[in-house]
Order: structure tokens, then C-alpha cells, then sequence
């Protein structure tokens, strides 16, 4: 069964998505609601966490399937957990699975946000060559 999949740190990156999965379906923009994005100490990427009235903008997928879901869980480690959660896009509201840190890793997470920009500008070319 094919489901969204909401992005919000280095995988709103078509090529990046590309390269974990070895597919890029188009996106659309898209928000969580009642998230905040935070920089994973030690890292350039970063993590959500639970946080009433906070917003998180990303990339939603459509129709990834459960082979490549297998690929993100690994992708992302044990600090996150998949879940399913309410995304925004500019006409609807509707269901997908996204990457939260988990309860036992929250200490991880620094207290500066992540900033798309900033990836982008002085840690893509780096990260994307050490993706295997």
C-alpha cells in the first residue's frame, strides 16, 4: 500500500530523496501543524518534536511505498520514529507518515532551529556525497 510522505529536513531534496530510495515523485509544499524543527546536536540535519502552535514547512510525497519506506526507516535511524500525522497543503488537509525523534532521544535535539537555507548553502554537496 502506497502512503504521503512528509519531508521536512535534508529529504525535501528531490536528489536526496532520490538517492536514499531511488525515487523522487513530484512534491507539493506542505506544513505540520503543532511541530517544531530543531538542528539534532553534532548535526546538520534535524528533527521534530510536539509543540502546541508551532509549524513545520516541508515537501509532502505522494505514493511512496512500503519498499521505499523500508529505505527511510533505515535512512533515519533508530533516534526517529515513523508516524502518521495531519499535513497542510495549500487545499487540503490530509494523512501521511513523517520522522519524529523519539521520546528517548529528545535530549538530541539543540534549541537552535534547522534552517533549510543553511543546509543547503553549507552542507548539501557533503551530505549527499556520503549518502550510500
Amino acid at each position: 500500500m502506497n502512503s504521503s510522505f512528509f519531508a521536512y529536513g535534508s529529504l525535501i531534496y528531490p536528489e536526496i530523496m532520490f538517492k536514499v530510495t531511488g525515487y523522487a515523485p513530484p512534491t507539493i509544499d506542505a506544513r505540520l501543524k503543532n511541530y517544531s524543527r530543531y538542528l539534532v546536536k553534532g548535526t546538520c540535519f534535524p528533527g521534530i518534536t510536539h509543540n502546541h502552535g508551532g509549524y513545520v514547512y516541508g515537501k509532502l510525497y505522494s505514493e511512496v511505498n512500503q519498499k521505499e519506506f523500508k529505505k527511510l526507516d533505515l535512512f533515519e535511524g533508530k533516534i526517529y520514529g515513523r508516524i502518521e500525522v495531519e499535513i497542510l497543503t495549500s487545499s487540503r488537509a490530509l494523512m501521511a507518515q513523517t520522522f519524529i525523534i523519539l521520546p528517548t532521544y529528545k535530549n538530541r535535539l539543540s534549541n537552535k532551529p534547522w534552517s533549510p537555507r543553511t543546509f543547503r548553502r553549507k552542507h548539501y554537496e557533503g551530505f549527499i556525497k556520503d549518502i550510500t
